[in-house]
């Protein structure tokens, strides 16, 4: 066999090996909020989770890196998961969160499966729309990311993010029902109250008529008196 042939049958050995031979590892991480869409009120605290599913692979750890509009939300708490036995990095500054969780040694071999990662306690500071978005570019290790615990690679593959909207406090309480089939009384039936029922045996009705029937007598005795006259 010749040179040549030597070192075609080698790279072919080297390609099987890369391909067939050798583990291999994909993205299939993925990290995403709960609620994704909510709506929320002026100075309300309300609860964000952060969750993560392995896709069937294990993990030594997870790095999370989430933006939020400071301006809009303030991180109340921190609070993290069960997932791993350490979260060393806790940290929320200039709209960036920061949430790191590792498993430390002995406490066990690697998670598989999903779950809360960790849980993140907002204030709504101000009104308007705002979003949740993770740091993550595909590939890149300075961001998001989850770690394999055989291979030590990136398996993170897809996040996805929240979006709220952010309204007035008194909003509720500015919203008022109409009945459309009632009308508003008029002003004589708030001055005058309407005799109903056993009132009316005393009512104005009767009032009338006793004075009509004095003025009948009054005019037949003065028609009478005339005629006695004459």
């Amino acid at each position: 066999m010749n040179k040549s042939a030597q070192n075609i049958l080698s790279l072919i050995f080297v390609f099987t090996f890369l391909f067939v031979i050798a583990p291999k590892y994909v993205n299939a991480a993925s990290l995403s909020v709960l609620p994704a869409t909510g709506n929320f009120t002026l100075n309300q605290e309300f609860d964000v989770n952060i969750l993560i599913d392995t896709e069937g692979e294990q993990v030594t750890g997870t790095d999370v890196t989430l933006k939020y509009d400071s301006t809009k939300l303030d991180v109340v708490t921190l609070t993290p998961g069960t997932i791993f036995g350490s979260y060393p990095i806790k940290s929320a500054s200039a709209g960036v969160i920061t949430f790191t969780g590792i498993i430390t040694t002995g406490s066990q071999a690697g998670y598989t499966g999903s779950g809360t990662f960790g849980t993140v306690k907002f204030k709504v500071l101000q009104t308007g729309t705002t979003t949740l978005d993770f740091d993550f570019t595909k590939g890149a290790v300075a961001d998001s990311n989850v770690v394999s615990t055989t291979s030590g690679q990136d398996l993170l593959g897809s996040v996805n993010n929240a979006s709220y909207i952010l309204s007035p406090a008194n909003i509720g309480a500015e919203t008022t029902t109409t009945d459309p089939t009632t009308t508003e009384p008029a002003i004589s039936d708030q001055v005058t109250p309407v005799i109903t029922g056993s009132n009316l045996e005393t009512g104005t009705y009767d009032t009338g008529l006793m004075i009509f029937g004095i003025l009948l007598i009054v005019s037949s005795s003065i028609y009478i008196f005339k005629q006695e006259e004459i």
